[in-house]
């Protein structure tokens, strides 16, 4: 990850992308979720929340409006997104919101981790 980063914070990239650069100097890798978690709490003095994300129906699952609401509490939380097969199921039960499936027109609601995140973003943080 490390690499990738450096490419286009301080390589050939750097140049190429001074845009890309900017976003990318932002981001901190850490070894766990349990580090990013601490590290949110030591810049907001509270522990965050997380929320996952999964393309199966849970019993419970917060709805994207009922979301928004819940952010304009201003406390920090972790959203996660799974790629492949999905966050672990006991990753999943730990958290404190699941947010629901994004649901086409079809059964078939399988999109790569980019998709997802973009329509969950513009859902949630959106005009």
């Amino acid at each position: 990850m490390q690499k990738i980063i450096s490419h286009w914070t301080s390589g050939s990239g750097a140049v190429y992308n001074p845009a890309r650069r900017s976003a990318l100097e932002l981001i901190q890798v850490k070894d766990t979720i349990a580090d990013v978690l601490r590290d949110i709490e030591d810049i907001e003095n509270v522990y965050p929340k997380t929320v996952v994300t999964c393309a199966r129906r849970y019993p419970g699952s917060t709805g994207y409006q009922e979301f928004r609401e819940i952010l304009k509490s201003g406390k920090p939380h972790l959203l996660v997104f799974g790629t492949a097969w999905g966050l672990a199921e006991p990753f999943i039960s730990e958290a404190d919101y699941i947010l629901e499936p994004i649901l086409g027109p079809t059964n078939y609601n399988h999109l790569s981790v980019r998709a997802a995140a973009g329509i969950i973003l513009d859902r949630l943080l959106g005009k």
